[in-house]
């Protein structure tokens, strides 16, 4: 009797872990982290900071309706220890939220034209664009990316904290703004003056052959040409004004850190 309760124990602890198994789901967050969150998506989408010695997690849905977590957690001598965590079935469609939305500020980021230099404490720099700026740290990717998407995105990103860095230069393209304003000033300039001037009225002495096309022609030109300086010299001015200068953070503590969120959609 005790050899046969022992036979029926080991066929339960044998059969109940698969039964079990087969219902839970193993949950595809989005199509770059299917379904297996590596120590680069953690980092990236900043998912549980809390762990120590990060490795990979997976995310079940029960047929409670419940969702677990495991987080597997491997340290530099290899010893490994898993960390379960069970929260309710909403915590999967949040999490995708969170996680969809974030890829859309990022593309969004990415759009902006404005380019940063990171030095870093030991001299290096590096130049990309700002995707996000997380607690004490941020993302940076470089501005030369082709195939622009969250997967190139996870490919090629860089996450610094605060005690890697030194300063960043933001680029904001001032003197092109400021080109861009006397150029402007030139076209709308010089094509006001031409109408001014071609719709001044001709002298009796100036008219040829009857006609005054000429004439205003002439003062049109003249109008021009003034409308041009004056346009630039006022399109000039107004781009000094109105554009957005580059600026440089000294990075010494987090409050440095976190004015770089004046820049990017959070």
């Amino acid at each position: 009797m005790k050899k046969y309760f022992i036979s029926v124990l080991l066929i339960l602890s044998t059969i109940l872990p698969f039964f079990c198994a087969t219902h839970d789901k193993l949950i595809k967050l989005s199509p770059e982290i299917r379904d297996t969150i590596d120590l680069i998506e953690r980092d990236y989408y900043n998912l549980y900071p809390s762990i120590k010695d990060f490795h990979y997690a997976m995310i079940y849905l029960n047929s409670d309706t419940t969702t677990v977590t495991k987080i597997i957690s491997r340290n530099d001598e290899g010893l490994v220890r898993d960390t379960v965590i069970t929260n309710s079935a909403d915590y999967v469609g949040n999490l995708k939220t969170y996680i969809r939305q974030i890829n859309l500020d990022r593309l969004e980021n990415y759009e902006t034209d404005d380019i940063i230099t990171v030095t870093k404490i030991d001299g290096n720099q590096l130049v990309g664009k700002l995707l996000a700026v997380q607690d004490s740290s941020f993302i940076i990717v470089p501005d030369t990316i082709s195939d622009v998407g969250t997967l190139t995105f996870l490919q090629n990103y860089t996450k610094l904290n605060l005690k890697e860095l030194q300063s960043v230069f933001i680029d904001f393209d001032y003197w092109a703004d400021v080109r861009a304003g006397v150029a402007t000033g030139c076209i709308y300039g010089g094509i006001s003056g031409f109408i001014i001037g071609f719709a001044q009225p001709i002298a009796p002495n100036k008219q040829f052959f009857g006609s005054d096309f000429f004439g205003k022609f002439e003062n049109a030109l003249i109008g021009s040409a003034i409308g041009l300086a004056l346009g630039a010299s006022v399109g000039f001015a107004t781009g000094l004004i109105l554009a957005t200068p580059d600026e440089t953070i000294e990075i010494n503590s987090a409050s440095d850190l976190e004015r770089l969120k004046e820049y990017v959609v959070q």
